[in-house]
Parts: structure tokens; sequence; C-alpha cells
């Protein structure tokens, strides 16, 4: 009687090292599925990740997801899906930009044999499959297939829902935060207001939740806004936040962002409670002016959420063609009309120092908006 291949290594050997090549190959594909999903297309000051880089993404997740499901049953086959997928994967890796082409290849192209090689050596081996359903005759449907077909999609979806439930990770930029909200500042900016109906538990985050779903109250004329009427978001609202918000995001900049109706923050944007917005919800109120500059702003006194907005605090603003003074309202907000364009400085008026206030060049028909911090005297 022949003896069997590898028999000195113990059955129970062979399936816990099994197992642990298909719980790496279900890991990798699932994070590269969600990461895939998750890559931008938005900012111009970000680099691009451009058709390479998913292609790569897609393969490095989908081809050891598919091959570790159909290494459950079947050894030979899942090990000539990472052969024949290896170049493809390395070809791909190496048109990444900045990337070393040959040594790209080569760590992308080994990536997928060693796990390849593993699968043809313990099928030529004759090691048992970890799972074995015999189809039983009559049946259309082999059982193994549609087990491997459930579970490939099952950690499909399961990778897709991951992305939505990772750590945002906002992009660092230059930004201009007196810019209106009256105008838009990128194709994919998003402007209407929500209302919180759900934030999710977050992994490892006592505080901020990576996930929550809202409902669109308002939406504004000339801005873009979800055509859903439900939205969800990625990052920025704590845990148990409720009530309405004033939403300046983006559309969610990955694959999965194309086709549901995700919202993410950006760097500098204006996303905040509704009762706090006052001056947002003003300008796009009122709109652009049709000609000359206007100058608006807000006054709190701090930056704390819970600050008041400063009332009847005298504002000086220095415009070509000298300086004005005007005095916020009951809401804090100054609010100046039919300027001319040109350079402008804006700061709370103080007799014992000189407070800190902005400054931008403002053109016909822009707005400039601030939000400034008066240090009030100690009654």
């Amino acid at each position: 009687m022949e003896r069997p291949r590898f028999g000195w290594l113990p059955p129970f050997l062979k399936a816990l090292l099994s197992g642990f090549v298909i719980l790496l190959g279900l890991l990798v594909g699932i994070l590269c599925v969600a990461e895939t999903a998750n890559m931008t297309f938005v900012f111009p000051h970000v680099i691009q990740p451009g058709w390479p880089r998913v292609a790569t993404g897609a393969l490095l997740g989908f081809i050891p997801l598919l091959a570790s499901v159909v290494a459950l049953g079947r050894r030979r086959q899942a090990g000539l899906l990472y052969i024949i997928a290896a170049p493809a994967m390395g070809a791909c890796a190496a048109c990444v930009p900045f990337s070393a082409p040959l040594q790209t290849f080569a760590e992308a192209t080994l990536f997928f044999v060693i796990p390849g090689v593993f699968w043809l050596i313990t099928s030529w081996a004759g090691w048992p499959p970890l799972v074995s359903l015999r189809s039983i005759p009559g049946n259309r449907i082999h059982r193994p297939t549609l087990l491997g077909s459930l579970l490939f999609g099952m950690f499909v979806i399961f990778g897709v829902l991951l992305s939505i439930c990772l750590p945002l990770d906002i992009p660092e930029g230059r930004c201009n935060a007196n810019l209106s909200v009256a105008a838009q500042q990128f194709p994919d900016q998003f402007v209407f207001t929500a209302r919180i109906l759900l934030v999710g538990r977050s992994f490892g985050s006592p505080e901020y939740s990576y996930w929550s779903v809202a409902r669109v109250q308002r939406r504004f004329p000339g801005l873009p806004s979800p055509t859903s009427d439900f939205v969800v978001f990625r990052g920025f609202f704590k845990r148990g936040e409720r009530g309405e918000h004033f939403v300046d995001g983006r559309r969610g900049p990955g694959l999965l962002g194309r086709l549901l109706p995700i919202v993410e923050v950006y760097c500098c944007c204006r996303t905040q409670p509704l009762d706090r917005a006052a001056l947002e919800l003003r300008v796009l109120q009122d709109g652009r002016p049709k000609s000359g500059v206007r100058i608006v702003g807000i006054v709190y006194t701090d930056l704390l959420a819970t600050s008041e907005p400063a009332r009847g605090v005298k504002m000086l603003i220095t415009e070509p063609g000298g300086s004005v003074t005007t005095t916020t309202d009951q809401q804090g907000i100054y609010d100046l009309v039919g300027l001319p364009a040109g350079h402008y400085s804006v700061q709370v008026e103080s007799e014992s120092e000189r407070q800190r206030g902005v400054e931008c060049e403002v053109k016909s028909g822009e707005v400039l908006e601030s939000t400034l911090i008066a240090r009030l005297a100690q009654p």
C-alpha cells in the first residue's frame, strides 16, 4: 500500500496551516476591497490613484478573496488562480506612479506566486480539503460551487461595508476659510441641511463615530446636494449626537461613493450644528451681490461650541477708499454690501490691543465671509 505523501504531518497541522493561509487571504481580500472602494478622485492637490492603482487594488482584493474561498474545497484550482493572476498583478503594480517598475513587478508577482505554489503543492500531496460537500445526483447546482459563490459574495459585501466603517482620513491641504459658502468650491461639494437619525458605533473611538445616517432637510438653489433623501456620513459626528446640522461636505470620494449617497467632511469645511450656522444661512438666503462686494461675518466670544455671539461689537473694515466701522447685530453678525472691489482687512475694533482679523482680495460680485473671536474686556 502506497504511503500518503507528507504522511508524517498530522492531519490537524495540515488543516491548521491550510486554515491560516485561507484566513490570511480572506483578510487581505476584505481590506483591499474596502480600500479600493475608498480610493479618492476628488481633490487635485492630492495624488490621484489612476486606473493602474485601482486595478492593482481590485486584483489584490478580489483574487485572494476568490482563491481563498475556492481553496476551501479545491486546492489545485485555487493555486492556478493565483499563478495565472500573478503576471497581471505585477504589471498593474509596476504602472503605479512613483514606484520602481522592476522591483514592484517582482514583489507583486511573488505575493501571488507564494500562495499559488502552496495550494498546488498541497493538492499534489493529497491534502484533504477543509470543506467536503459532495453533490447529490440529480442536483442542478453543485453544492461546493454554490457555497463558494455565497461566501465570496458575503466577503465582498463585508469589505464594502468595512469601507464605510473605517476611520476617515481627511486630506490635508491649503484652503481659504474665507471663501463664500454661496460659491461652489469644487465639483463634488455638497451643501444642505440634515437631521441626524442614527450615529453608529465605532471601533476603538470612545467619542466619535465612523459613520452615521441622516435625512436631508433643506436644499439650496444653485448648490449641489445629494439626490437621495437619506445619506450616510463618514466621520465627524459624536456618538449619541442628534438634531439638525448645516452640512458642507463632499461626495464619498471612492468608487463606493459613486454608487451610494455617502457624504464626507473635508479640510476647512463648515459643517456644524444648525444653531451655529446663522451666517451661512443668511448668505445662502441673500445670494451673491449683483454688483460690488459684500463683507459679512460673525463674531463669537471664544472658540468653544458653547460660546455666545458677540453682540454690539464694533468692527473696523479697511477698504480701498479708507476705513469704515459697523456693529454686530443680535446674532453677532456684521454685514456690509455694495462696497468697491479691492483688498479688505476686517478686525474687531479695540482701544486696548490690536485683535487678529482677516485680509483678502475681493473681486466684484464676491463675498468675503469670516468668523472672528472678540476678546472682550472683563467688567
